[in-house]
């Protein structure tokens, strides 16, 4: 049996999309200066973010769901 053996055959990204929108949040985090804020809707999914990342956060409840500030 003969392998062909390949080049400059770009690989898929990982599992992301099992992470989701924790992941996501992840980012926006660590991306954001502090003093910034963003609107989300789910406060758990904040918190797991914000620890994973190694941010701190202040939420506040507002029209729309949670603000959030990057501490």
């Amino acid at each position: 049996m003969k392998i062909n053996i390949e080049t400059n055959i770009p690989c898929p990204t990982g599992r992301q999309h099992l992470e989701g929108i924790r992941a996501t949040l992840k980012r926006v985090l660590l991306e954001m200066v502090p003093g910034e804020s963003f609107i989300y809707k789910d406060n758990k999914s904040l918190y797991d973010a914000a620890k994973q990342a190694g941010v701190e956060i202040t939420t506040r409840k507002v029209d729309g769901g949670y603000r959030v500030w990057k501490r």
